[in-house]
């Protein structure tokens, strides 16, 4: 009941309602494929129906990580089991859907919670769109791939800002190079992104231009001053 839900809210059964009677219940007989995905479940991981589902689940680490039995909580909810939740968090990410963590910090003699993480790791829709825009291409040297991530020039995890000058456009194989071993890449103050790769080499690239300013050389202004006297 819960996938039909979802399923329902991600718009991947319209196409079955507005068809003849009987097409809703074929789909759940779809064939699907060795990952136990249907093929609407594949069409929506590949961009067919894209929306994003917020569901809040709150846990500890130790009972996410299987070390304690503590109960979860889903706002609007209530209590569940953990049990429950971390199959619904195996269940996501063996979908392939992205599972996002924020830190939410605990009194230590309530357990009322009492801080969150003030930065967040991913970028705004807004704030991805303008870098996509912006960088148009991927910003690795020599690489004209079409963007398909959007990531941090110098990473999350070291402090860096979700912000449009620590923010680069990827392709998908350079995005997951830069984070091998020896890769590092800071930004610049105008938009220019320096990347030192494993074996010394350092590029700098920067954004292309979008826009072509045209100056126009205007005549000289001929003034004739009288003076009486």
């Amino acid at each position: 009941m819960a996938d039909e839900l979802v399923l329902r809210i991600a718009g991947t059964h319209q196409a079955a309602s507005d068809g003849a009677p009987g097409a809703e219940s074929a789909d759940r007989t779809t064939p699907r494929d060795e990952a136990g995905a249907s093929s609407q479940e594949r069409a929506h991981r590949q961009g067919g129906a894209a929306r994003s589902v917020a569901l809040n689940l709150v846990m500890s680490h130790d009972a996410l990580l299987g070390t304690a039995d503590d109960d979860a909580r889903i706002a609007g909810f209530g209590p569940i089991p953990a049990e429950l939740a971390r199959e619904i968090v195996a269940n996501a990410v063996g979908r392939g859907d992205e599972v996002w963590l924020r830190r939410l910090y605990a009194s230590p003699t309530t357990g009322e919670l009492v801080a969150m993480d003030s930065k967040s790791r991913l970028f705004p829709a807004g704030l991805a769109r303008f870098i996509k825009l912006r960088d148009q291409v991927c910003r690795t040297s020599w690489c004209d791939a079409p963007i398909r991530h959007i990531d941090h020039v110098q990473s999350w995890e070291t402090g860096g800002p979700t912000s449009a000058i620590n923010g680069e456009g990827l392709c998908e194989a350079c995005n997951y190079a830069k984070e091998a071993a020896r890769w590092r890449a800071r930004p610049g103050p105008d938009g220019t992104v320096t990347t030192t790769t494993p074996t010394g080499h350092s590029t700098t690239t920067r954004p292309p231009p979008v826009v072509t300013i045209a100056r126009r050389q205007l005549p000289a202004l001929q003034v004739d001053f009288v003076l009486s006297g």
